[in-house]
């Protein structure tokens, strides 16, 4: 990579809000693995890159490993805006998607199969019978689940349980 892409990676510490934008002539090999590196942090930092390069294939490949949009160099202003307040949104949902994500991993094994069945419709006492357990205990146990995914209600639980990974079975 060139030092001005090592100096860039270098600089950032993972508490950066925002995105990075890309106007310069970097060979295509160079965006990718600048992108590469940019992804594989925790709390990756949304890519645009302005260019006047009108390769399409190269492009659909950027895009498709997660480029937050690739814009013309002679795109206007509200179009690089527009560009930068996607890349926001789009790291407002992948920081929310890690928390919920680290919620869900705080909760202890029974607690998430409390969840899970919770997440399907059952309710304390059919949970009880299906895990062979009491319905305090259950109580308890769906209790304490709620307090540390910050939810008050089965419907909340349901939608803040990560679909990715070990999410409820639906």
């Amino acid at each position: 990579m060139s030092t001005s892409v090592e100096l860039l990676l270098s600089s950032l510490v993972g508490r950066e809000r925002g995105c990075v934008v890309l106007a310069t002539a970097l060979p295509w090999a160079q965006r990718r693995a600048l992108q590469e590196s940019l992804r594989e942090r925790e709390r990756a930092l949304p890519l645009v890159i302005l260019t006047a390069d009108q390769h399409v294939l190269d492009a659909a490949a950027i895009l498709s490993r997660g480029l937050a949009a690739l814009i013309s160099a002679a795109s206007s202003s509200a179009d690089l805006r527009e560009a930068i307040e996607h890349s926001r949104l789009e790291l407002d949902r992948r920081l929310a998607r890690a928390r919920a994500r680290a919620r869900w991993a705080s909760l202890t094994t029974r607690e998430r199969e409390v969840c899970q069945l919770l997440a399907r419709g059952m309710i304390d006492k059919q949970v009880a019978a299906e895990l062979g357990t009491t319905r305090s205990t259950v109580q308890l146990q769906r209790a304490r689940a709620f307090a540390k995914m910050g939810v008050s209600s089965a419907v909340e639980m349901s939608r803040a349980i990560p679909v990715d990974g070990d999410g409820p079975k639906r």
